[in-house]
């Protein structure tokens, strides 16, 4: 007995339903990680800055995944602690030279991670590559310079920020720093006009669901005039952190600009949190 013409429709407009369910999982799972790349990352291939041999180290250090990255450790002879630090989402680690040896001044040795893509890195950038390189990194200070976990700071800008909430969450680090932090994917794609494209994207670089398994002392920074990752998403992190927790906002200083605009405001809040994690830092 053949199916009556509403049954077929039913039928066919069933059909067609699982088709459209499965080409939107099919986009989503193989288009949906180079969405978030794409918008999240802006590489710099190469460097023209030079990295002086008095300042320290220049190394290459190897993923889990086999991937090649450079670094830079910048290193104070009278240091005790190590600051690991994961730059913004623009350029490149030799744009951020001139900002690690003013931390290295500060009393403490800095190693700038160049990310995977970025620079003379190999690879190409996404969010988990990230997360990898940041462990490659940590791997490192702990294997290869025997550095103990409670004499590394975790320093994050940016969506750096998101790279060293991955890395410090469960360790017992000397205590984390969060530069003009991205609260979670989904608040930055709102933030930027976009956040209908949060269910496609899901919610990458989510901070405030994580920033709660961070054991160590956190220090968020702000711009007071950021436009890219406004004050608030350092606030809610500020909230989600577990205490010690400490907030400091820059007076006049937009995203890009805070170490010129607000330079004094921002060294002396850093130096004041390595001191008080233990580190022999003056402003």
């Amino acid at each position: 007995m053949s199916a009556s013409p509403r049954a077929r429709a039913t039928s066919l407009r069933s059909t067609v339903a699982r088709f459209g369910l499965a080409v939107v999982t099919l986009v989503c799972l193989t288009g949906c990680s180079s969405l978030v790349n794409g918008a999240a990352f802006h590489p710099t291939k190469g460097r023209r800055e030079v990295f002086r041999a008095e300042w320290g180290r220049e190394l290459w250090l190897e993923a889990e995944d086999g991937v090649s990255i450079e670094a830079f450790l910048f290193e104070n002879p009278n240091a005790e602690q190590t600051l690991l630090y994961f730059h913004g989402n623009a350029g490149h680690a030799g744009h951020r030279f001139a900002s690690a040896r003013t931390l290295s001044r500060l009393g403490i040795n800095v190693l700038l991670v160049s990310y995977r893509g970025y620079g003379n890195s190999d690879g190409s950038p996404s969010e988990k590559g990230l997360y990898r390189d940041g462990r490659a990194a940590l791997r490192y200070l702990r294997e290869d310079l025997a550095v103990p976990l409670e004499d590394i700071v975790v320093f994050g800008r940016s969506i750096g920020s998101a790279v060293a909430v991955e890395v410090a969450r469960g360790q017992p680090v000397a205590g984390v720093v969060l530069v003009t932090p991205v609260s979670s994917g989904r608040d930055l794609a709102r933030e930027l006009g976009f956040g209908w494209l949060g269910w496609l994207a899901g919610n990458p670089f989510d901070n405030v669901k994580k920033l709660p398994e961070v054991l160590a002392p956190t220090l968020v920074i702000v711009a007071e005039r950021d436009q890219i990752t406004p004050a608030w998403m350092g606030s809610k992190l500020h909230e989600a952190a577990p205490q010690p927790a400490a907030f400091h906002r820059l007076r006049g200083a937009d995203h890009n600009n805070l170490e010129q605009v607000a330079r004094r405001q921002y060294f002396t809040a850093m130096a004041e949190f390595l001191q008080l994690i233990g580190a022999r830092a003056t402003p």
